[in-house]
């Protein structure tokens, strides 16, 4: 009997330690997922907000078809990343500055696309404040994950 107990004792071990190993990996998984669609979000939120500023200059000079079609592939663009990162990012306290960084670009190429006539130094300022909530996005979550692999490492120690 003491010989099957051990045996049975060593089957469970064995079972924990794949699925601790499972759980680990799965966390990983996860973990780098955040951090890398985070890295994917703000270079093309960059991207967007570096030619943005460059319409907001030279748009008067562009046929009104062309910005049109510009802008939209910016907004596509946007809203396509945005859709595939939200699930990462409402799984932190974050979420939220990217929404507005979101809504905020969008609301910047409205202003651009209406006929209306805008003041460029406006929509340079609502640039600004989108990278205040940029930066407070990219090192909040980039906390978050130094927290989350800290932990993680701990716990399987």
């Amino acid at each position: 009997m003491s010989k099957r107990k051990t045996i049975e004792r060593q089957e469970k071990s064995e079972k924990n330690k794949l699925v601790s190993t499972y759980i680990l990996n799965t966390s990983t998984t996860h973990i780098n997922q955040l951090d890398e669609t985070l890295r994917q979000y703000i270079s093309i939120v960059q991207r967007i907000k570096d030619q943005l500023r460059v319409y907001i200059y030279t748009s008067h000079n562009m046929s009104r078809s062309r910005k049109l079609s510009a802008l939209y592939q910016l907004r596509e663009e946007l809203i396509n990343t945005y859709s595939g990162s939200r699930h990462y990012f409402d799984s932190t306290p974050y979420g939220g500055h990217a929404h507005i960084v979101k809504s905020s670009l969008l609301n910047i190429m409205l202003t651009l696309e209406s006929s209306m006539e805008y003041n460029p130094e406006d929509l340079l300022d609502a640039i600004n404040l989108i990278s205040a909530d940029q930066d407070l996005l990219s090192k909040g979550i980039s906390r978050s994950v130094h927290q989350m692999r800290q932990s993680l490492e701990q716990s399987h120690l």
